[in-house]
């Protein structure tokens, strides 16, 4: 039987399966499972309507330059050709938000994903005492509360605290919130979390939104809500939507003051990770120390407001970086090449991101030291090289 199961993980379907729902689900409570309602029953809600925007965009990503040891799992999963299909918003009328990640309950008891990036596997990396207690009780029979929203669309979510999911997902879907507003005349507010990240309202602000915010209490009682406008992620969840990456780039640059045709990209930036979080470059100083030698400078992105990641990566020439949140700075890179650290840990998020900007992209496998990585500094220089001389081609 182990064998069988090993022989049949090899599979694509079968591994992509597991990544999407995972052994969290069965953490979950049966109510929770019976009730969880995934994004392509949502237009199936009493009440819900349904508007779709774009085309379908048909995507072939470009093949990384230098693979050190060969693709990982993501990596493979985004390099084959992928087929985008419209964006999709949905209302919803009269809503319970609920929980720390206001999860949206609807009057038939439905448990809507999406705070849970639509994926059941998300759900279940934790428990949801408050929601399965607000289930249980049939509370979302009663329209009764002391707060009353009218139209919200909610930017609160599992994954919000990523940056990564944060501007390419989450911020992404404003493309089609504005598309919204323009057919249907509505401006719902923008729902974003109360303690949550920095980047979180410097990213909204920067995009025109600020006026729009309301924030969500991580102890906030139900609150009923008379519409929820909701919306579909862009790209496939495995593969970014380079059109939707595109717009990003575009209207960051734009707000920080950043003009794209002036843009004369010079400088070389490592993006440090130093031992003492969760996975980390585990001889940073070496690695620093060896690029500066070469005319890298070193940039902790987390330190600087997001207006000023911006300016500083739309100069950038190359970007070397460990695998993980500081490399979405690619996003504001108009012609930069982009060197991936991975150890054990990592998908294809960059390189998707990379391939949907147009940029150059090269992967390199590192050792790995538990959850860090170990660098060969002369096996980096060799990459950097190849890279270079490949965006020159």
């Amino acid at each position: 039987m182990k064998k069988l199961l090993r022989n049949t993980y090899r599979f694509p379907v079968v591994q992509a399966a597991i990544h999407r729902f995972g052994p969290a689900v069965w953490r979950l409570s049966p109510e929770l499972r019976r009730r969880m309602t995934p994004e392509s029953r949502w237009a199936h809600i009493p009440g819900a309507s349904v508007h779709r925007f774009g085309k379908v965009e048909y995507v072939k990503p470009i093949q990384p330059v230098f693979a050190d040891s060969g693709l990982n799992f993501g990596q493979r999963m985004v390099s084959a050709r992928y087929r985008l299909p419209p964006a999709s918003m949905v209302r919803v009328p009269q809503v319970w938000l609920v929980g720390k990640h206001a999860a949206p309950v609807t009057l038939e008891g439905q448990l809507l994903l999406s705070p849970f990036r639509d994926a059941p596997r998300i759900l279940g990396l934790e428990p949801h005492d408050d929601i399965l207690n607000f289930l249980c009780a049939g509370q979302y029979r009663d329209k009764s509360s002391e707060m009353h929203w009218c139209n919200v669309f909610p930017l609160v979510s599992r994954l919000d605290p990523n940056y990564y999911h944060w501007m390419v997902e989450s911020c992404g879907q404003l493309r089609y919130l504005s598309a919204y507003s323009a057919a249907t005349g509505i401006q719902p507010k923008i729902l974003i979390r109360g303690d949550g990240n920095s980047y979180i309202r410097q990213s909204l602000e920067l995009l025109g939104y600020g006026p729009h915010i309301i924030e969500w209490p991580k102890d906030s009682p139900p609150v009923f809500v008379e519409g929820l406008v909701l919306a579909s992620l862009p790209g496939n969840r495995v593969a970014c939507s380079p059109e939707s990456l595109q717009w990003l780039r575009q209207q960051f640059l734009a707000a920080a003051g950043v003009d794209p045709k002036n843009i004369n990209g010079t400088r070389k930036i490592y993006i440090s990770r130093k031992p003492g979080g969760w996975r980390s470059v585990a001889n940073d100083d070496e690695v620093a120390a060896k690029l500066e030698t070469e005319g890298f400078e070193t940039s902790r992105p987390e330190g600087l407001t997001l207006a000023e990641q911006i300016r500083l990566f739309a100069q950038a020439k190359i970007i070397v970086g460990m695998h993980g949140a500081g490399l979405t700075n690619v996003l504001y890179a108009t012609d930069a090449s982009i060197l991936e650290l991975t150890g054990d840990y990592g998908g294809g998020e960059y390189m998707s991101m990379v391939s949907g900007l147009g940029n150059h992209y090269a992967s390199m496998r590192c050792n790995t030291h538990g959850d860090d990585i170990v660098v060969d500094c002369n096996k980096l220089l060799h990459a950097i090289k190849r890279l270079s001389l490949n965006a020159k081609c």
